[in-house]
């Protein structure tokens, strides 16, 4: 799904954002808790989150919850909360680790064929 164009800026200040541990922040400073919109995948969702700790004004973010999303009719997405800090040089982790990263819900919906409205339908392709 395309929601919308994102700037090379943007972009770049996101790709910027290291995910931590809680334990990986000692010594740095909370901004704000961030939440990024239910997308496709989690990847799409983390890009979100990681964009949003950059326009806070964030160094790392760690992940504090994913949950399903209903995104489309009964097609579901993951949505992720976090906490955006920044870290003074010297503090916090200087690479992520996978382990800093949640997974993606157990339980994302399936939709059915006999689930997909006309609409979705209308759009499959050919």
């Amino acid at each position: 799904m395309l929601g919308g164009c994102i700037s090379e800026t943007e972009h770049a200040a996101a790709d910027r954002i290291i995910t931590a541990l809680p334990t990986e922040i000692e010594g740095c400073t909370f901004i704000r808790d961030v939440d990024a919109a239910g997308c496709a995948t989690i990847e799409s969702s983390r890009f979100l989150l990681r964009r949003e700790a950059a326009k806070a004004g964030a160094t790392h973010v760690v992940e504090v919850h994913a949950y399903p999303v209903q995104l489309i009719g009964n097609f579901f997405g993951v949505a992720l909360t976090g906490r955006a800090y920044r870290c003074p040089a010297g503090k916090g982790p200087l690479l992520e680790s996978d382990s800093a990263r949640l997974e993606a819900p157990d339980y994302l919906p399936s939709p059915s064929p006999d689930d997909v409205d006309s609409e979705m339908i209308r759009f499959r392709p050919r």
